[in-house]
Parts: structure tokens; sequence; C-alpha cells
């Protein structure tokens, strides 16, 4: 027996009764109140290794939804949660258009710093499990690759640089290895000279590391 959404009368019930209204709430109007509680207790669920139970009571089409429409604060708790789900139940999740989700998150001007690190996140999760699906699925989002390349790229926190450089170093593992034809390293062939920048501009750490990754998988091979 679990507790039900945070915020609500102190009663208990079933984990499936409490997931089966956390998707009730999900779909409710944006700036709902209780959908926000919601988003909270469905990323508090999915951190407490309860992703695969989520999945399979259907909450997938409802935490997307939200990402489509949702307050910040709502996005950055889905996005959360997608990235959990995204380690436990990969397949799913690229099947029923997380992908796509998450770089419509990761275009829009006013998604917050916290939800693009969050949302590439989700992605990286995604790429470690199906590097090609996810891909596929990128490409098939009108602006491609591009949003998570902007993510590196734009003034923002360190934090949500690092994710996204992460989320294209998973992705661009045909171009590191000497592959060719890798999309990722065609996206950021072009801005080779800032992402040399941003690199040398950066100080020792696990950022450091990544753009040193990024940058290795798009210079040209000798």
């Amino acid at each position: 027996m679990i507790p039900p959404v945070c915020g609500r009368q102190p009663t208990f019930e079933s984990k499936s009764g409490a997931i089966g209204r956390l998707i009730a709430l999900l779909k409710l109007p944006a700036g709902e109140r209780r959908r926000a509680e919601a988003a909270f207790a469905a990323c508090e669920f999915s951190m407490a290794e309860q992703a695969p139970a989520l999945v399979e009571a259907g909450a997938i089409g409802a935490l997307l939804s939200v990402l489509a429409d949702g307050t910040a604060q709502e996005c950055e708790f889905c996005s959360v949660t997608l990235g959990l789900v995204g380690m436990a139940r990969a397949r799913e999740l690229i099947a029923a258009g997380g992908v796509e989700a998450l770089f419509g998150l990761l275009a829009r001007e006013e998604t917050t710093d916290a939800a693009r690190e969050y949302a590439a996140l989700a992605v990286a999760s995604l790429a470690e499990a199906d590097r090609r699906a996810t891909i596929g699925a990128a490409r098939r989002h009108e602006r491609g690759l591009e949003p998570l390349v902007r993510c590196v790229l734009a003034p923002g926190s360190t934090s949500s640089r690092e994710a996204a450089a992460g989320a294209l170093v998973n992705l661009a593992e045909d171009a590191r290895s000497g592959g060719g034809g890798c999309p990722v390293a065609a996206a950021l062939a072009p801005h080779l000279a800032e992402l040399r920048t941003i690199r040398e501009s950066t100080g020792p750490c696990e950022l450091r590391e990544t753009m040193d990754m990024l940058v290795s998988a798009v210079e040209p091979k000798a």
C-alpha cells in the first residue's frame, strides 16, 4: 500500500489505483494545480524505481501530453520521469513518440534551463539504450537535431549544456569510432569552431571531458 498524490487526503490505496489516478490527473488542463501535483508524484514514483509500473499502466501518453502544453514546473517533473522511464523501457518510449516530444520541449524558447537539462538527459538515456532508433526519431522532428545542438552552443547553465553535449556524444558513436555518415557529426560540423571555443574556455571538469569527445566526433579524421 502506498500514499496517494502528494498534498491530497491522508488515505491509502493500492499501487495500481494510485497510478491510475495519477494518469487521470495528468490529463487535466494545463495550469490545473492537481496536474502539477500529479507530475510531481509521477516523478517521485519513477525515482522510487516504479518507472516500469508507470509504463505498464499506460502513463507514457499522459506524460508526453504534459510536455506539449505544461507549465515550466510540470515539464521539469515530467522530463525527469521520462528520463527514468527511458532507462527502464526505452523501446516503448521511443515508439510512443518520446524523442520527438523531448525535442519539441528543447526547441521551445520559453523552456527553462532545468527542463532543458532533464530533457537532454532523457534523450541521452534513450540514445544509450537504442542509438539508431533515437537518431531516427530525432531526425523526424521538424528541426531535426538542431534543438539539442543549440543547447550546447547557446548561453545557458553549465548543467544544461553538459547534458545536451552528453546526449550528442551518445548519439555520435559512429563518428567517434571512425564510422562515416553520422548525422550528428553532419549537424555539428558547421559549428566546429564554436565547439572548440567552448571547449577551450571550459576549465578541467566533466563538461570539458564531454566537449573533448564531442569535438573529436566532428573533427575530420586523419
